[in-house]
């Protein structure tokens, strides 16, 4: 049987300082959304979910059960392309496609993961974009953009949200691929790591990208994002409330907005 994704991460990513194998106590598993293009749209968002090794070995194993059961082991779920019937759910009835998502609400539920979002109000960034160059100067300049903005913003979230927690574990960061800017969110990770003035810093673990297919808790980070921005733009799909009102502990939510101050996300 093949182990859980979870725990292959955990095993592979951590290591101490004399290569022995670490299993990770926490993982955070995000995924990115916006509306058309990032030239355009109101939102950029990056969320996803926060839990324990065992707790996404056993949405896992839930999900995929699920997958089976649906006869999606192939495609799984794509929240933009499902809610519209597009692609692999072209022709679909709506019936099936909600009850996909449904059971894939009910998984996340049952698992225990906690959802945490970044949001950058992009008419504020937009504003704000040449001071950012001004203030990042030189060859920082290459980390102003929306996407290393918000998984940056996200990450730090993450990382003050379980301050509070005993255990001082890091923290595995997976995130979709981004072919175009990956790099230069890995280079960012690794300067913030190496930064005393991060206050976050030892809750930086391994910082990873894959697929949804194989990381299938990117589908839960997918459905989240997707289900918050389409909020965020006053479109708010059936799922929100079921996301952010039924799942335990509610989701920690932050946007930047004009000024760029950090507001705490209400969900309502």
């Amino acid at each position: 049987m093949r182990q859980a994704y979870a725990r292959e991460l955990a095993q592979v990513l951590h290591r101490t300082n004399d290569g022995d194998r670490l299993m990770a106590m926490f993982q955070a598993i995000g995924d990115e959304s916006y509306f058309h293009s990032v030239e355009s749209t109101p939102f950029y968002v990056v969320a996803g979910y926060l839990g324990t090794t065992d707790s996404w070995a056993h949405f896992e194993s839930l999900w995929r059960e699920s997958m089976h059961e649906l006869k999606i082991e192939r495609i799984g779920l794509h929240a933009s392309a499902c809610e519209a019937g597009r692609g692999d759910y072209n022709g679909m009835p709506e019936s099936r496609r909600r009850d996909m998502e449904y059971r894939l609400i009910v998984d996340i539920a049952a698992s225990g993961v906690w959802a945490v979002g970044a949001a950058i109000e992009m008419a504020a960034y937009r504003n704000h974009a040449p001071t950012f160059d001004r203030f990042l100067g030189g060859k920082y300049k290459k980390y102003n953009k929306p996407y290393l903005l918000a998984v940056r913003n996200w990450v730090a979230s993450l990382g003050l949200v379980t301050e509070h927690l005993k255990s001082r574990e890091p923290i595995a960061f997976v995130l979709d691929r981004n072919g175009e800017f990956w790099r230069r969110a890995e280079e960012w990770y690794h300067l913030d790591i190496n930064n005393e003035e991060v206050e976050y810093r030892h809750r930086l673990g391994a910082f990873a990208q894959d697929s949804r297919m194989n990381a299938v808790g990117l589908q839960a980070a997918d459905l989240f994002a997707f289900s918050w921005m389409r909020h965020l733009t006053n479109r708010p799909p059936w799922h929100w409330k079921e996301l952010s009102e039924g799942t335990t502990p509610k989701p920690i939510l932050t946007v930047a907005n004009e000024g760029f101050h950090f507001d705490s996300g209400d969900v309502k």
